[in-house]
């Protein structure tokens, strides 16, 4: 798996979806007719539980979240979704830390080994990536 596509995997751990639903079928749960869910927000991760996340995910002591700006607060908290926004500058820090952990995940073999567990070279190309998807998409959608 390339540093590219590591990175990109990492920005979108936020993506909803289901990896494996029951009886390993990929269903989307579905509404009855007419039936209005309400407003849903996005949720995206405060600098700490970006920090914790990326730590638990990939082993890493890199902290990037805490270079970015600070988490805007309500009611006394700053993980109340409908108070995050995502500015274009939090975007572009989202992006540049994706490369920098994914180039720390990939370069350092211990980290590497606790994600990529395969070798392309032996299994082949899709059963490896497809292993990696599987086994590092569980521990993400947690």
């Amino acid at each position: 798996m390339g540093k590219g596509a590591f990175a990109g995997l990492i920005v979108c751990v936020g993506c909803t979806g289901l990896i494996d639903g029951p009886e390993g079928s990929s269903q989307v749960p579905t509404l009855p007719p007419n039936e209005d869910p309400g407003r849903v927000t996005l949720h995206r991760l405060n600098r700490a539980e970006y920090n914790n996340t990326v730590r638990d995910l990939l082993g890493t002591s890199l902290r990037p979240a805490d270079d970015f700006p600070e988490d805007d607060r309500g009611y006394g908290y700053d993980n109340i979704a409908d108070v995050l926004s995502l500015s274009p500058l939090q975007v572009d820090m989202a992006v540049q830390a994706a490369g920098a952990l994914a180039q720390d995940a990939l370069t350092n073999p211990s980290l590497r080994s606790g994600i990529i567990s395969c070798s392309a070279s032996i299994v082949g190309a899709r059963p490896c990536i497809e292993d990696v998807i599987r086994t590092f998409g569980r521990r993400a959608w947690r």
